[in-house]
């Protein structure tokens, strides 16, 4: 398994930063970032009084060549445009949830 730190030095090589990526996402399956599978897609949007909205960004895709699940995080606000964050390391993990009704 490769660590967190490679993997990201990899990646910054490979597209310079978070929006090459997301941008070429699908276009070509040779290349192992490119490969990533959009696990799941956090996205939210929230309206403010002044009816501007913005959308947190949360992506979470899975690198089966690196073995390695990688969260995208990003803004996309009306009056300043789109800027994706940071990324990082998650893991899989599975709730149990209990309800009542």
């Amino acid at each position: 398994m490769i660590t967190f730190e490679v993997f990201q030095e990899q990646f910054l090589n490979t597209f310079s930063n978070i929006e090459n990526f997301i941008a070429s996402f699908g276009e070509n399956k040779t290349n192992p970032f490119i490969k990533g599978e959009l696990k799941e897609n956090l996205d939210n949007s929230v309206s403010d009084s002044y009816d501007y909205t913005d959308v947190d960004l949360k992506r979470v895709f899975y690198f089966a060549d690196f073995d390695i699940y990688i969260m995208f995080d990003g803004k996309d606000q009306s009056y300043s445009g789109l800027s994706w964050n940071s990324m990082k390391e998650v893991k899989e993990v599975t709730k149990t949830i209990s309800q009542y009704e």
